[in-house]
């Protein structure tokens, strides 16, 4: 073969070693947009973890739109924002998001950003809801004069106990009883909440013998 045509097969030959590279890379990339699937900080369960080293304790780094968004009728305030001022924990605060919301629901969502459509919700336990609208109130109403959406109520008023209504109303601020950062300190809890103090007011749904209750098992060591 002449070395001119040599040379010029050499060339073209190399040209489409590279042009398949790039191909190959393309295809690669196109295949598997997103976060690199084994990076950990992609895994939007590890995000809402709080034992994960992952776990982004500022909620409105991704959902500060939840405080300004409007219902399809702008007449009806949606959830977040009707029920914002009535979650315990300083006014738009990750405090408030963690009141409500617990813990991840496991059975819904995916793990892996590139995979979500949007669909992971982190829990609600509905006895919190049913706690202020369940039965007790005056009237129709539930506690401080809310509807009434729940017949029963899963902890009475009458009746209170003090471990259960720590689990209930306090652990989304103040962590698991187990650990809490207050266990021991049970004292002028019903002033903490007459003082608003660090968003305490909402509790002041609580009975006499509520707060009691909860003191009590706070300061039971």
């Amino acid at each position: 073969m002449p070395k001119t045509k040599m040379h010029r097969t050499t060339k073209l030959g190399f040209v489409l070693f590279v042009g398949a590279c790039l191909c190959a890379g393309s295809q690669r990339v196109s295949a598997n947009p997103g976060p690199n699937p084994q990076d950990e900080s992609s895994n939007l369960i590890s995000a809402h973890d709080s034992n994960s080293h992952d776990y982004k304790k500022e909620c409105k780094e991704c959902h500060s739109a939840i405080h300004t968004e409007e219902s399809l009728d702008p007449g009806i305030e949606t959830a977040h924002r009707a029920m914002a001022p009535f979650a315990a924990g300083k006014e738009l605060s990750d405090q408030q998001c963690r009141w409500c919301h617990r813990t991840v629901d496991l059975q819904q969502g995916t793990q892996r950003v590139e995979n979500s459509k949007g669909n992971l919700r982190r829990y609600v336990d509905v006895e919190l809801c049913a706690f202020c609208h369940g039965p007790f109130g005056g009237g129709s109403s539930g506690r401080g004069g809310a509807p009434v959406y729940y017949q029963t109520s899963p902890l009475s008023p009458t009746n209170p106990d003090g471990l259960a209504l720590y689990d209930l109303l306090c652990s989304g601020c103040h962590g698991p009883f187990e650990t809490s950062e207050v266990r021991g300190d049970g004292a002028d809890i019903q002033k903490k909440i007459d003082e608003d103090e660090g968003g305490m007011g909402a509790l002041d749904v609580l009975t006499d013998a509520e707060v009691q209750a909860i003191a009590a098992v706070l300061g039971s060591e």
